[in-house]
């Protein structure tokens, strides 16, 4: 006989089992309580419980810095494989995929806009894109936001999150 048994509690006969629809609910990583999504969504990606952060989105946190509505700039540039790398998975394959998964098409999104009614523009890092890591494309945007705000005397945030330079495009990432 062993010494740790467990024994399954069968569903008894009138007994019925609460069905909770999947996405409605989280478990925070760091509290480990139950937290209701939009809870988390409200609180600007923050538990309510015990306060730990949550990754944000480049646009989200766009969405959060704005006053009001922002214009995306130099949406058109994204990267390509100009090494032809190959690892275990093509980098052009992973840069397609990610396209189609993300809202966005490199690690960085620029925008102009207002914050606290001054007109500024942010450049904001996702994490989520290849680790928030910086290829050539990354590079040029962020040049070409710094390069808009001082053409327009405006005010420039940069929020970064990065993994560091991109290994798939070696030396071009750090042009």
């Amino acid at each position: 006989m062993p010494w740790f048994k467990r024994e399954k509690k069968s569903i008894e006969v009138g007994e019925s089992r609460k069905l909770i629809p999947e996405g409605l609910w989280l478990k925070c990583v760091s509290c480990k309580a139950p937290v209701w999504k939009k809870d988390i969504d409200s609180n600007f990606q923050v538990c309510p419980k015990c306060d730990h952060h949550y990754k944000l989105e480049a646009r989200d946190r766009l969405d959060l810095l704005f006053d009001d509505s922002w214009t995306e700039l130099d949406a058109g540039l994204f990267a390509i494989d100009p090494l032809e790398f190959s690892a275990a998975k093509a980098y052009k394959k992973t840069l397609e995929t990610l396209a189609s998964k993300n809202r966005n098409r490199e690690a960085v999104v620029t925008a102009e806009g207002r914050v606290g009614g001054f007109g500024t523009v942010i450049a904001a890092m996702d994490y989520g894109f290849i680790g928030g890591s910086m290829g050539s494309v990354v590079g040029e945007k962020i040049t070409r936001a710094v390069e808009r705000a001082m053409q327009a005397r405006q005010a420039l945030i940069i929020v970064s999150c990065s993994g560091g330079a991109r290994m798939q495009e070696g030396a071009l990432s750090l042009t």
